[in-house]
């Protein structure tokens, strides 16, 4: 019923239906309290999701706020985070994501400790992705309170996460065309029959 209730609300909330949406939305929630935690914390960023592209930030940071309680007292193993969430639930994106809402209001002070947090946990969580879109964003709210100075030195770390972050890419694809030539080689000195994986049609009836 949960999930039921959830994509009628997402069908409502596609078509502008908004009443109709929070409705179901709601319905979805209090349901998914009845199931395991993270569920309600899926549906929970699902519905600020809704309020945040409708630019009911009010709202939405109020929910995200109380997901970040929430994930704090699920104590998933960060390696298992994402698999158990998905990549779009952690602290650094949900931090990150209450900081978007407060600059999309002008709320810069607010903003900045929201940020912060973001850019520790995933130095924390070695997330390079969130790190270097929080340090850019951190970068930009201090030239618009023009604070020139930190917004330099924060943007100097934004271009090292970004080199980094290039290094590790060139990295992975340096490794994935080794191990494809790897492969490749290993295939060449197979036998014919072996190479087509019929190996289970060989003759062993020798003459």
């Amino acid at each position: 019923m949960t999930d039921l209730n959830s994509k009628i609300a997402d069908a409502y909330a596609q078509d502008n239906q908004v009443r109709e949406a929070e409705v179901y939305y709601g319905n979805s929630v209090e349901l998914a309290t009845k199931m395991e935690p993270k569920r309600v914390l899926q549906e929970r960023e699902k519905v600020a999701d809704f309020y945040n592209k409708r630019s009911e930030y009010t709202e939405e940071i109020a929910i995200r706020k109380n997901s970040l309680e929430a994930l704090g007292k699920l104590n998933i193993p960060e390696e298992d985070g994402a698999a158990n969430l998905g990549d779009t639930i952690t602290s650094q994106r949900i931090n990150y994501k209450i900081a978007n809402a407060y600059i999309a209001q002008d709320k810069y002070e607010e903003a900045i400790p929201y940020l912060q947090k973001s850019i520790v946990q995933a130095d924390s969580d070695n997330d390079l992705v969130v790190q270097k879109d929080a340090t850019r964003k951190l970068s930009e709210v201090y030239e618009f309170k023009g604070e020139y100075n930190r917004a330099l030195e924060t943007y100097q770390d934004y271009v090292a996460l970004v080199d980094t972050l290039y290094i590790r890419k060139e990295q992975e694809i340096s490794r994935a065309a080794r191990f494809n030539r790897e492969i490749a080689v290993t295939r060449v000195g197979l036998p014919a029959w072996n190479r087509s994986g019929n190996c289970h049609k060989v003759n062993m009836n020798w003459p």
